[in-house]
């Protein structure tokens, strides 16, 4: 569930989200006169942009669930950096063969396999080290396809971190929950 926070200006049309700022922009001395402005029409207005923005932000969050983002996890971290280039280039072996054997489809849908639970499974020290030994074997020898037989071998059995998946935008589910006139 998400909560969201937004302030709108009506004079100066600006949208503060950071409930910090809003509390510094609505704070006042207790003394002070409230007025109400005669303006209820635009909160209609305002609540159609704020919508937008949400779903956009939202829509934002669906993407990024939908991109590789454990790939760019793991290339972010230093430790784990060399599986990226291990995807690659295996991936650049792969590529090369099917070109030269297109009906050998066999090596795709394992690799497919390793790849996926490569990048589903939890990338621990000990883990990270086997498959870099496995990662410089293949260096030396060059068998690509060994390689991924072994990253096979070794993936068997680990289990997948299980994330939880954003249901799509529902614009019914929002609910304006306080509106505020703030003179």
């Amino acid at each position: 569930m998400f909560h969201f926070w937004y302030l709108y200006d009506l004079d100066s049309g600006s949208i503060l989200s950071n409930k910090t700022e809003i509390i510094d922009f609505i704070s006042c001395n207790p003394d002070e006169k409230r007025v109400i402005p005669d303006f209820f029409d635009r909160i209609y207005e305002v609540n159609e942009i704020i919508v937008q923005r949400i779903e956009e932000l939202y829509r934002e969050l669906e993407q990024k669930e939908r991109t590789d983002t454990e790939l760019v996890r793991i290339a972010s971290d230093r430790s784990s950096r060399f599986i990226r280039d291990l995807i690659t280039e295996i991936e650049l072996h792969l590529k090369e063969y099917l070109y030269d054997y297109p009906e050998e489809r066999e090596w795709e849908e394992s690799w497919d396999s390793v790849r996926s639970k490569l990048l589903e499974v939890s990338l621990t020290k000990r883990r990270l080290q086997k498959l870099r030994r496995l990662w410089r074997e293949y260096k030396k020898s060059g068998d690509w396809k060994g390689l991924i037989r072994q990253m096979e071998v070794f993936l068997t059995g680990m289990k997948a971190r299980s994330q939880a998946e954003i249901p799509p935008f529902d614009g019914n589910k929002l609910k304006l929950v306080t509106v505020d006139f703030i003179s």
